[in-house]
This record gives structure tokens, C-alpha cells and sequence, in this order.
């Protein structure tokens, strides 16, 4: 019997315990799979990056909702005034279509009228940021079939620079960008969390590498005593003393392909099938032979780039697209404070042979004397506008600290790799230089199992010092705005 089938089995009941959340034997499983593999699926298939997807696209909504202030109305009006000396009917169609460009209003229509209209509503018509309903005649006109006419409403002062309708719009514009800002730190937070558990996966089969070598250590130990033992070099005591090492090493792989499995079902959340976007566990054998390549910049290099990566970071654009929307607050509180004057122009012309055009230029005048709700209104946006600005120089500043932080720890663990890799080379030089005394008597069994252990621990260490620096160059990228997997 394989000293090493229970490792496996356990590993494979693993494997079909967690058959409903990913799919082992998947074709993306048994492939190699990179870093960059998994944070595009993690970029594209993601659930928690496809709920922040939408959550921009229900802001976009709100744009053509806001959108539709600009809609071209359709707008009729039919009266009839049966009372009085001389009873009258007027019908009206027209078009109004609000510009986004300095508050013009332009119309059209038609209108007709039945009967004498009274002198006194002969210039019918309101303000043009509400409706404009024409000129009607004050005398019969029987050869007429109506009237055209055309005009535009202009704003010279309040409603000019901005008003309810593009205000409203720029807000939603500004929403967008705050939920593009959103889903972008919501990215960036996956993709980590994805660059993670790869790296603990990664790690986990490495490390089940090692408990397999020290395995077939002890299985070559093994067979070399008992030749020994059967020449009369050694009792019969070092095969049981060996075998007991044998189990223990055994019980330590079951241990590692435990983790190794956990890791798989955790990376799973992160890489997915292709078309369906189902979990897929990788297998043990779909471990890349090395680890990711990667630089790590000086310390001026990175405060440099810090202070470049501020303004473009998820948290400042976010802040940044609230600083407008006061802005924009702060336009409607000042243009809420100005008179309204308004220019309106019409020209019209009568359905009939030989008739002529005419029309209108006219002047509205309007003005709140105490300005409260506006000045009150000013005096809030610019209250909320310091605030943002603050927090704007807060991030700013704090982008720069993590940086230096994300940047010792960085340095500090390709240190501990360094060390790692030295203390592995001398760890292997002691257990090569004990198994050869204990060939030739001059050491015991007890004491190379020790050095076998030790270089297993190193190599481990190693393992996981080369996780902890690949964790902190993705967490180091992730704090500059970049992707985890960017190899600066």
C-alpha cells in the first residue's frame, strides 16, 4: 500500500464536497492559472462588480430622466365663452421646445378663433418660463383658416447662466460620476481581495509540494534502513523510529492539501467560467511553476507617483463630483437672487390670400425684494463645499501616507524573502552534510529527521514570505489606483 493514499483521498472527498460551488475537473481548472486570469474574471464576472455596474446605469437613467425637462411639448387649448354681449370660442395648438442653451424658450403653433375677442385680451400671453398662448384678433375674419405664429422667450437675467432644468441635469451628470467613482473602489477592492486569494492558493500548493518531498524523503529513508538493517548495520528499533516520522510527515500533508483545498474553494469566488460565469475551483496541478514577476520602486519613485494618483483615486474623483453638484447649488442659489427680465419675440401670419405678418416684442420684469431662501440656500452649499474641500486635501495628504506605508511594507517583505532564501540554502547544506554522517554512523536518526524538518520549515517560509511579498505588492498597487496584478 502507498504510504501517501490517504493524503489523496481526503483531498479528493474535499474536492466532491465542494462539487456544487466550483468545478474541479472544469477545462479552466487544469489549465496554468495566472494572476491576470483571475482578476479578468473577477473584473468581468463578479457579482458584487455587476451590482455596482448596474448601480451606474441607474444613474444613467436619471440622466435621460432629467433629460426629458428639453422634450418637445405638444400643448393645445380650447376656451368658449358663451356669456356676454358678443359670445367668442378660441382654439390653440402649439409646439414648445426648451433649449439647454442660455434658458431660450422657442415656440409655434396655430390658433383660431370664433367671434369678436374683447379688445382688452388682445395680447394674450404669460411669462415665457411658463406658456405662451398667442395673439388672437378682436374682429371676425371670415376668409382666415387661422393663424400661424413662432416666437422665442430669452432670459437676460435670472434663468440665463442656469436654471431648474440644466441644473438638474449637470446634478445627474455629477451622480454619474460619483457612482463611476464607486464602482470603481468597489473594483479595485475585488480585484485585491481576488490577488489575495490566489496568492494563498498558490502558496497552499507550494506548500503541499514540500510535504511531498519530505515524504518521499522519509520513504527513501525507510527503504535505505531496512537495507541496513537487513546487512546488521542497525537494530530493528531505527525502521520503527522512522516509520513514526513517516506518519507524522503524512499527517502534515493531509494538513497542507486541507488549506490547499480551502484556498481553491475560496479562489473559486473569483474565477469563473466563461460563459457561464459559474465558480471554478482550480486543481492542485493548475499552480504555475513560479511566482508573478514584479518590481518594487524606491521610495521617492513612490511618493511621486502618490502625489500624481491622488486627483484620479475612486475616493477624490467621488468627492470631486460632489464639489460640482454644490457648485451647482451655489449657481441656482445666485441665479435664484436675480430679477427675472425676459425678452419674448413673435411673428405670425394669417391663413388667408394676401395677409401679411405681424407680431410682438415684449419685456417681463419680476424681482424678490428680500432674497432669503436664496442667500439661505447660498450659505448652506457653501457651508457643505468647505467640507468637501477638506476632505478632498484629506485624501490627498492620507494617499501619500499610505503609500509610504504600502511601500515598507513591501520592502520589508522582499527583505524576509532575501532571508528566507538564504536561511533555505545553509538548511539544506546541514541536512545533506547530516545524512551523509548518519551513512557512515558517525549521526542518528533522530537528528537527521531534525534537519529534514528544518529545511521543510524554511522552504515554507519561504513559500510564505513569497506570498506575503506578492500580498503587499498588490495591496502597494491598489493604494496608487492601479489593478493588482500591474507589474509596477
Amino acid at each position: 500500500m502507498n504510504t501517501r493514499s490517504l493524503a489523496p483521498l481526503i483531498l479528493s472527498m474535499t474536492c466532491a464536497a465542494s462539487a456544487s460551488f466550483g468545478a474541479p475537473n472544469d477545462a479552466l481548472a487544469q489549465a496554468k492559472v495566472s494572476l491576470e486570469e483571475v482578476i479578468t474574471s473577477a473584473r468581468e464576472q463578479h457579482p458584487a462588480l455587476e451590482a455596482a455596474r448596474l448601480e451606474v446605469e441607474a444613474a444613467r437613467a436619471k440622466e435621460r430622466d432629467a433629460q426629458g425637462a428639453f422634450d418637445l411639448q405638444l400643448e393645445s387649448n380650447a376656451q368658449v365663452y358663451p356669456l356676454g354681449k358678443k359670445p367668442y370660442s378660441v382654439l390653440d395648438f402649439r409646439l414648445n421646445q426648451p433649449l439647454p442653451y442660455w434658458g431660450i424658450h422657442v415656440f409655434g403653433g396655430w390658433h383660431n378663433s370664433l367671434g369678436t375677442i374683447p379688445d382688452y385680451k388682445d395680447q394674450w400671453y404669460q411669462a415665457p418660463n411658463k406658456k405662451y398662448l398667442g395673439v388672437y384678433k378682436t374682429t371676425p375674419d371670415p376668409g382666415a383658416a387661422g393663424k400661424l405664429h413662432a416666437g422665442a422667450a430669452v432670459p437676460l437675467l435670472r434663468d440665463r447662466a442656469t436654471d431648474k432644468r440644466r441644473n438638474k441635469l449637470e446634478q445627474v451628470r455629477a451622480k454619474i460620476d460619483e457612482a463611476q467613482a464607486k464602482a470603481q473602489k468597489k473594483r479595485l477592492a475585488i480585484e485585491l481581495k481576488a490577488a489575495e486569494s490566489y496568492f494563498y492558493w498558490l502558496a497552499s500548493a507550494r506548500m503541499v509540494e514540500v510535504a511531498e518531498q519530505l515524504i518521499d524523503r522519509a520513504e527513501t529513508n525507510q527503504a535505505q534502513i531496512e537495507e541496513r538493517i537487513a546487512r546488521g548495520e542497525l537494530a530493528e528499533i531505527y525502521a520503527s523510529e522512522n516509520r513514526l516520522y513517516l506518519l507524522k510527515r503524512q499527517s502534515k500533508l493531509v494538513d497542507v492539501e486541507r488549506k490547499l483545498s480551502t484556498s481553491a474553494n475560496k479562489l473559486s469566488l473569483f474565477l469563473r467560467a466563461g460563459e457561464t460565469g459559474d465558480p471554478v475551483s482550480p486543481v492542485p496541478d493548475s499552480a504555475p511553476e513560479s511566482w508573478p514577476k514584479l518590481n518594487v520602486p524606491t521610495l521617492d519613485e513612490t511618493v511621486a507617483l502618490a502625489e500624481q494618483a491622488a486627483t484620479s483615486l475612486p475616493e477624490w474623483v467621488a468627492l470631486d463630483a460632489k464639489r460640482r453638484a454644490i457648485e451647482l447649488e451655489v449657481a441656482l442659489a445666485t441665479n435664484t437672487a436675480l430679477p427675472r427680465l425676459d425678452l419674448t419675440m413673435t411673428v405670425g401670419q394669417k391663413l388667408k390670400k394676401d395677409s401679411y405678418l405681424d407680431g410682438f416684442v415684449g419685456f417681463g420684469f419680476s424681482s424678490p425684494l428680500q432674497r432669503r431662501q436664496a442667500r439661505g440656500q447660498a450659505d448652506s452649499a457653501e457651508a457643505k463645499m468647505r467640507s468637501v474641500e477638506a476632505k478632498m486635501q484629506l485624501v490627498r495628504e492620507t494617499t501619500v501616507a499610505n503609500a509610504r506605508g504600502a511601500w515598507f511594507e513591501l520592502d520589508a517583505a522582499k527583505k524576509q524573502v532575501e532571508i528566507a532564501a538564504e536561511q533555505l540554502m545553509l538548511a539544506k547544506r546541514l541536512e545533506d552534510a547530516e545524512r551523509e554522517k548518519f551513512m557512515m554512523g558517525g549521526s542518528t536518526l533522530f537528528v537527521v529527521n531534525a534537519r529534514e524538518l528544518t529545511t521543510a520549515k524554511t522552504s515554507m517560509d519561504l513559500i510564505e514570505a513569497q506570498r506575503a511579498l506578492h500580498t503587499a505588492h498588490a495591496r502597494y498597487n491598489v493604494t496608487l489606483g492601479l489593478s493588482p496584478d500591474a507589474a509596477e
